[in-house]
């Protein structure tokens, strides 16, 4: 909370451009070169063009441009293509609060929007030292998503922005230079989160997490999610009847 209220955890002009990367020579970053330092890739971005616009601007329409020109994601075939923010992604980037509740329906691409906008905060400079808890229902589609997190990593990594990870297992990416770390868990475990603070959280088909341990869960770690800007939470789900720690939320 300290570095937060110094202003560390903010999105200044530098530190939007300080990506933990070393940046590749592409089109976008211009006379950037191989293997740069960090305090020289840094300079690279220029803050007002749109690729810095698109890396560092807190608005929605950053966002969405941002994702769509770095990223891409696998289609119904297995295919992979751009990603083209739908209808339902382009209105949760308007409507983005810092603090939502989202009751989706299935195949919306709800999850696979907020994963991408949390790739996008943890590694553009915006906050450092910092930790995003990933949670779904069953461990099996938590792991889907933390692959979905290194297939980004992988997008940035073919547009010129290299990062570096100094720790990558089924429990936890950490970003070199950032030291930004994603940690994972599952509404399967009895514990998740404990003795950390959270800058970032993804709760997803919360209403599907098991009834008797959801509200423990949840108790242990929103608490520690700082109010926006400084930190970010989400908690979303398809339905699950009339009963449960989703439903009396909603």
């Amino acid at each position: 909370g300290e570095e937060y209220a110094e202003g560390r955890g903010t999105n200044s002009s530098l530190q939007a451009r300080q990506s933990g990367s070393h940046v590749s020579e592409t089109p976008e970053v211009g006379v950037a070169v191989a293997n740069m330092p960090l305090e020289r890739a840094a300079q690279e971005i220029d803050p007002d063009s749109r690729i810095g616009w698109m890396w560092a601007d807190k608005s929605p329409e950053a966002l969405l441009a941002y994702v769509e020109h770095f990223f891409t994601i696998p289609d119904e075939r297995g295919q992979v293509g751009d990603f083209k923010p739908n209808p339902m992604q382009r209105r949760m980037a308007a409507e983005d609060s810092g603090r939502d509740l989202t009751i989706k329906a299935r195949q919306t691409g709800s999850s696979t929007f907020k994963i991408a906008k949390r790739v996008r905060r943890m590694t553009n400079g915006t906050v450092s030292g910092a930790n995003c808890l990933i949670a779904f229902d069953k461990d099996k589609r938590t792991a889907y998503f933390r692959e979905r997190i290194i297939h980004h990593l992988e997008d940035l990594k073919r547009k010129g922005f290299d990062f570096k990870l100094k720790k990558d297992n089924e429990e936890a990416i950490v970003i070199e230079g950032l030291n930004n770390r994603f940690e994972f868990a599952s509404g399967e475990q009895s514990h998740i989160g404990r003795g950390l603070a959270w800058q970032e959280a993804h709760f997803s088909e919360f209403a599907h997490w098991k009834k008797e341990t959801a509200s423990q869960l949840a108790s242990e770690t929103l608490p520690a999610v700082p109010p926006p800007p400084f930190g970010n939470a989400d908690i979303e789900s398809t339905p699950a009847g009339e009963s449960g720690e989703f439903y009396e939320m909603a």
